[in-house]
């Protein structure tokens, strides 16, 4: 099975300077900036809120175990090394 890597630490930083704002990025962000997201921009985008989410509520103590050992499967199985450490730094 290949590794579909769609959280990088550099679309995470991306993510990041634009505070989340998907709109504002597909607006006013420069053209090198969203080749770094090729065309699944809004996909990536989304899987990255949806880490960010799933992180803090593992981090909240808000799920069972069972939903944040699948969780942080599937972080580990959509990102790139980087990228998995910078989203559950907070759970250390």
């Amino acid at each position: 099975m290949i590794k579909q890597t769609l959280i990088t630490i550099g679309r995470l930083k991306l993510y990041h300077e634009y505070s989340g704002d998907g709109d504002g990025f597909a607006r006013v962000g420069h053209p090198d900036e969203k080749t770094v997201f090729g065309s699944m921009q809004s996909q990536i985008w989304s899987a990255i809120e949806g880490a960010i989410q799933g992180v803090e509520l593992i981090a909240e103590g808000l799920v069972s175990n069972e939903y944040a050992a699948k969780t942080l499967q599937k972080l580990r199985e959509s990102c790139d090394d980087e990228s998995y450490e910078t989203l559950t730094a907070k759970l250390n």
